[in-house]
């Protein structure tokens, strides 16, 4: 059971786990919103379907009801035995109707949300919840120790397949960009929001231009939310700064392995971050990180073996990882090895899938037809 319409971190690592997970699981993907989330997923040769599930209204009851009724109905006509929800703010209508058939129910918790905000949308009760990383985890047990307890709750890092790429498809990528070989290149990767720290990413771009005036910046990632664009704040930034022919807004694309193993380096700048994707895609392209000492980041990127870690908000300290990885290219290739090394072990789809199914496995009856449906 997915909520959002769109492609973000949380709904990229379900559809690698969906199109992961071994026999005798069938997962059947929900939708509470039509998009073009549910259209890759479709393409992709997943199962999946949308059931709008609007929010509980003390005023208007009638519509939630409606939607936890075709929820029970679809479930009892699958002979559903697991419901997976892929974050706690989808969870009330079905998180009820599992209830009411008694269907086992883990809850993912991908933000470090409110805790009044957390009570509410768990109040039908749930089995297990798991958290991204064990920063939100530890978060979570502490904010609202009514609810979630080590006993009920496990932490469980996405993962990602190893892969690697020719050099002569990083060189042409480069080439792509109209870039020489030997040309700094650094990359931010993410949603283009406050919260990402495009601005210090920014300010940091136009720091190291003093010190290595052919660097060159790359934004790869939209903002994608209705009303004014923070790209085109972001983009009116960067000419204020005087460094818009150097900073590449990219947009979306579907290249991110190809341009991650073009970068020299990759910045994770951001402010609040609940588990830190492209700090491990990062690492599985062999690039090292710098990155804001913030949630599960530091779980990724180790400070001075695999990346460098600043505070967060900081953009002076931003730089000077920067250009402390720019002048040393040792130190670079070592940090990215080492980087490649340790998410090989620690962040593979294969051991987040074994962890995800030994969790599924407590929770299975085997009397029903095996059908996880998330």
């Amino acid at each position: 059971m997915t909520q959002s319409a769109v492609v973000g971190g949380a709904e990229t690592a379900l559809m690698r786990i969906v199109r992961s997970l071994p026999a005798p699981y069938s997962p059947h993907v929900i939708g509470q919103q039509q998009g073009p989330y549910l259209a890759n997923l479709a393409s992709a040769g997943i199962s999946c379907a949308h059931l709008s599930m609007p929010p509980p209204s003390k005023r208007f009851p009638f519509p939630f009801f409606g939607s936890v009724a075709r929820l029970m109905s679809s479930m009892r006509k699958d002979a559903t035995q697991l419901l997976h929800v892929n974050d706690s703010p989808a969870y009330p209508a079905p998180g009820l109707a599992a209830r009411w058939l008694r269907i086992p129910r883990i809850c993912s918790v991908q933000f470090s949300y409110a805790a009044a905000g957390l009570r509410w949308q768990l109040k039908s009760g749930f089995d297990h919840a798991i958290f991204p990383s064990e920063f939100t985890q530890r978060w979570a047990i502490e904010s609202v120790p009514d609810v979630f307890s080590a006993s009920n709750s496990s932490a469980i890092h996405n993962g990602l397949e190893p892969f690697s790429l020719p050099t002569d498809r990083v060189e042409a990528e480069r080439a792509a960009l109209g870039l020489r070989a030997d040309t700094p290149l650094i990359g931010f990767f993410g949603r283009v929001i406050a919260d990402k720290g495009v601005d210090e990413y920014l300010v940091m771009a136009s720091r190291i231009r003093a010190e290595f005036p052919e660097a060159v910046f790359l934004a790869v990632g939209d903002d994608r939310s209705p009303g004014p664009s923070y790209r085109d704040r972001m983009e009116a930034r960067a000419a204020a700064l005087g460094v818009a022919r150097c900073v590449r807004f990219l947009g979306q694309r579907d290249d991110i392995r190809s341009l991650l193993r073009a970068c020299d380096l990759v910045c994770m700048p951001s402010r609040v971050e609940p588990f830190g994707n492209v700090a491990m895609e990062a690492a599985h392209a062999g690039r090292p990180v710098v990155a804001t000492r913030v949630g599960g980041i530091p779980e990724i990127t180790i400070h001075g073996e695999t990346g460098l870690l600043t505070p967060p908000g900081d953009a002076d300290e931003l730089a000077s990882a920067v250009s402390r990885l720019l002048a040393q290219p040792q130190l670079r290739q070592r940090m990215g090895d080492a980087a490649q090394s340790r998410a090989a072990r620690r962040f593979s789809l294969d051991r987040q899938i074994e962890k995800l199914t030994a969790l599924y496995d407590r929770w299975i009856d085997p009397s029903r037809s095996v059908r996880a449906r998330k």
